[in-house]
């Protein structure tokens, strides 16, 4: 069940519903149907997302991003740019429907297409686009790391000038978190752990950690680490 004309928010592996109405069409390597009306779904009924909160649950700090690859030098934007984030509460959270944009329109913003339950004081790594295309082009990075989920495609990241805030939102479009900046440079990383913290220019700095090479560049960061605390600017 897909968000491409109405957004049912996240349907788990369980949930029943009386009748589905919607366009079926394919996408990142995989049939969809997207329901146009609140009233295609019919008698929906939910299991649960499996974790203490769902997505649709969240409020603003309960995740919070501590790291953004903008910008990766041995692979495409639109395939290898990913995040980190960290889990505040104290319970697990499940991140499906948890929607990955900027400051432009959310027609363009993605959302994790799958469980991805993080628990208590850990960190998830959510990369750009789906699994398939980023084993065919991010073949340096996929040799060192996997992320957690996928958020989809539809937007890169500005990693110029100022460029745009990250942001993650619930599957309703409440703010949980951004980032105070992202241009000028291809990653930035954080040790601050709360939305507040992270709100400061001076906590956030760039990648040190070498993470990947190949022939276009190297690529830095601490994917699903604790990041290193910023030197004083």
């Amino acid at each position: 069940v897909d968000d491409l004309l109405h957004n049912t928010g996240p349907v788990y592996v369980g949930d029943t519903m009386t009748s589905l109405t919607g366009l079926v069409y394919y996408s990142y390597d995989a049939f969809k149907l997207a329901p146009r009306y609140e009233a295609d779904v019919a008698g929906y009924s939910s299991v649960g997302c499996g974790a203490d909160k769902c997505a649709d649950e969240l409020v603003a700090g309960d995740m919070v991003v501590t790291e953004v690859m903008l910008d990766p030098q041995t692979g495409s934007d639109d395939h290898c740019e990913w995040i980190e984030v960290y889990n505040t509460t104290s319970g697990s959270v499940n991140l499906f429907g948890m929607q990955v944009g900027d400051n432009d329109s959310a027609s363009n913003w993605g959302s994790v297409d799958s469980d991805v339950i993080v628990e208590s004081g850990h960190y998830a790594v959510l990369n750009a686009s789906n699994a398939t295309d980023r084993a065919a082009n991010c073949t340096a990075l996929a040799a060192v790391f996997g992320p957690d989920g996928y958020y989809g495609g539809g937007f890169t990241f500005s990693n110029t000038g100022e460029g745009d805030p990250v942001q993650i939102l619930t599957p309703g479009g409440v703010v949980i978190d951004d980032t105070p900046l992202s241009g000028g440079a291809d990653s930035w990383q954080t040790a601050a752990l709360t939305s507040s913290a992270n709100d400061s220019v001076e906590a956030w700095c760039e990648g040190t950690d070498q993470l990947a090479t190949s022939n276009d560049g190297t690529d830095y960061g601490t994917p699903g680490s604790a990041n290193n605390h910023c030197a004083p600017q």
